[in-house]
């Protein structure tokens, strides 16, 4: 039996397309077109592809999208009373743009 400390299990661990697809809800064809668009993590030994352990994971945080803090302080909800109907009604515009005279 191999050592375990030697030889870190995550480092060796790999699993196919479909084993991956089952364990995070996704299908066979999602993880093949990510590996084929060069987005997964993937090796291939002979034919067969094999995705490294911890390769959706860090897929996951490359594509997770952190909301910008300037523009989510001050925004005026929907519903708010700051904002009176007339502000939310178009403009009549002229041919150049312009809003138009009353």
């Amino acid at each position: 039996m191999p050592e375990l400390a030697n030889h870190p299990v995550d480092s060796e661990c790999l699993e196919t397309p479909k084993q991956l697809a089952s364990r995070v809800g996704l299908t066979e064809r999602q993880i093949r077109n990510l590996i084929h668009s060069r987005q997964l993590e993937h090796v291939m030994i002979g034919s067969r592809v094999l995705i490294p352990a911890g390769a959706f994971t860090r897929f996951i945080e490359a594509k997770k999208a952190m909301p910008c803090q300037d523009e989510t302080r001050g925004l005026v909800s929907v519903g708010s009373t700051n904002v009176s109907a007339s502000t939310l009604l178009p403009r009549a515009l002229d041919g150049h743009g312009r809003p138009r005279a009353s």
